[in-house]
């Protein structure tokens, strides 16, 4: 169903997919890390889910500026979609990370961003 995105939108998961497995193995040490894309009539769902080493999302959040620049990325691309980002991680347990954007005419037209 990949070809109901528009090459905007492919591009953006594509950065967004490999960024996420950077981050999966690189920061989590991520022995299994599953990605799932649905595409859906009113939402397009990207999860990205490891068994990594987890992190404290609160610690995250007061140090977003001060290390790597890959959930920034990330956010910013989603953001550029209008989509949200959901981070879910526990330590020793690894990370999930859940984008959802929307499907509008125009996205499946390729007009808007």
């Amino acid at each position: 169903d990949h070809e109901l995105l528009t090459s905007l939108q492919r591009k953006a998961f594509y950065r967004i997919i490999c960024e996420g497995i950077s981050n999966a193995v690189h920061h989590g040490q991520a022995a299994l890390i599953q990605v799932k894309l649905y595409i859906k009539p009113e939402e397009i769902l990207l999860y990205i889910i490891d068994n990594g080493l987890g992190f404290d999302t609160k610690m995250k959040r007061k140090m977003d500026g001060q290390r790597g620049l890959g959930l920034k990325n990330i956010r910013n691309l989603v953001s550029t979609l209008k989509g949200t980002v959901n981070l879910d991680s526990t330590i020793g347990k690894g990370t999930n990370l859940e984008i959802s954007i929307p499907v509008t005419t125009e996205f499946m037209k390729g007009e808007v961003v």
